[in-house]
């Protein structure tokens, strides 16, 4: 105990000594200001990481648009150069082995079925990539939105239709968007061939690959804001909105949400981080979006003239984005910790040099001070 109370009183001695008290004022100085720095740097490379992090993912949306725009313009392509040729135009057992011919073409991809179809809206034959092949005289599809545009359609023109829930066949109860193109023959209608774009496999190629993190959310959306395709597959066929009604929801997220329209209404993408609903609880929480659309330039029209669009929407949590800021910190750390060990050996050293300079200052004043006394 005696022993504790004098190096207690040592330290207390240490500590009060005036150049002591100068340099410990000096080095704790420093350590707010280090830790000031820390914090102030960990804030900004949070801030730079999340930003970078949202241009990435617009980046991603980018390309996960381009790739299904390409795709289905692909399909397009392909319907209507087969539209106008003899064996096709033949409706008969030639048609058959050439549409055989083509879906053995597109193995490999989300086009899983073709479909052709007479002037009078009668089904003749459809095959599909499992190997399935119909002859569906007295199935009838006069009514269907495809077929009515195809009898008013141009020469080269192509349909894309709403996600539809295939009643039958290999792919019974499963989503399907229709590609359409009108067949006609000097000038007449004769009936429209289809092709069927499987919407799960779709996803699976082309908005999958786009997740950041597990939470990342993926969205096909239509015009009218309809989810036609997600990988969140319970959400395909609501409104994104009516998951957005959010007890969060403030001043500062409807602005943000306002300008990412205008800047898609503009440029055709756009990016935002804003505080929303989780889509898959209640949870409010900050997210990174991402919009890019998806143009149907070689496509059908709607009565105002606009090309149609779907709209391709990407978001990830920030929490989760932040995860990889651990190694950002180490590496902070690590330069922190430096300058910290700087500090302390400086401190060290300039305590030392003080204290050699003290007594060798005493050691000479000492000395002449006995000369003096001896003269």
């Amino acid at each position: 105990m005696e022993a504790v109370k004098f190096h207690l009183k040592k330290l207390l001695r240490f500590c009060f000594d005036r150049v002591n008290r100068i340099l410990l004022l000096v080095v704790i100085g420093l350590l707010l200001m280090l830790i000031l720095l820390f914090k102030v740097g960990e804030k900004r490379v949070k801030a730079s990481l999340a930003e970078q992090m949202l241009y990435r993912e617009q980046v991603i949306a980018r390309a996960g648009a381009r790739s299904i725009e390409h795709f289905l313009s692909d399909v397009g392509r392909m319907l209507r150069i087969e539209a106008v040729d003899a064996k096709i135009l033949g409706f008969g057992s030639m048609a058959e082995a050439r549409m055989d011919e083509m879906i053995g073409q597109w193995q490999d991809t989300a086009l899983v079925d073709l479909i052709l179809v007479d002037e009078k809206g009668e089904v003749l034959y459809v095959t599909d990539k499992e190997g399935r092949k119909t002859s569906r005289l007295g199935t009838w599809v006069d009514d269907r939105d495809y077929f009515l545009w195809g009898q008013t359609a141009e020469a080269g023109d192509v349909f894309i239709g709403e996600p539809i829930k295939v009643k039958g066949g290999s792919y019974k109860d499963q989503s399907m968007v229709p590609v359409v193109v009108s067949i006609i023959k000097n000038g007449q209608f004769k009936g429209v061939l289809g092709g069927g774009v499987l919407l799960s496999e779709l996803i699976e190629e082309y908005l999958e690959p786009l997740r950041i993190s597990d939470k990342t959310q993926a969205h096909l959306l239509n015009f009218e804001d309809k989810i036609i395709g997600s990988t969140w597959p319970d959400f395909v066929g609501t409104s994104l909105a009516q998951h957005r009604e959010a007890d969060g929801w403030n001043e500062e997220t409807a602005r943000g949400l306002e300008a990412l329209v205008e800047e898609v209404d503009k440029t055709g993408e756009g990016r935002v981080g804003v505080r929303l609903k989780a889509i898959d609880g209640e949870e409010i929480e900050q997210v990174l979006l991402a919009v890019s659309t998806i143009y149907l330039n070689n496509f059908e029209r709607d009565g105002a003239g606009e090309a149609k669009r779907w709209f391709l929407t990407v978001e990830t949590p920030r929490r989760d984005i932040l995860s990889f800021f651990a190694s950002f910190k180490a590496n902070l750390m690590v330069a922190l910790t430096f300058f910290l060990f700087s500090i302390l050996t400086f401190s060290f050293l300039l305590i030392l040099i003080v204290r050699i300079t003290q007594r060798d200052s005493y050691e000479e004043g000492f000395r002449k001070g006995r000369g003096l006394k001896k003269k």
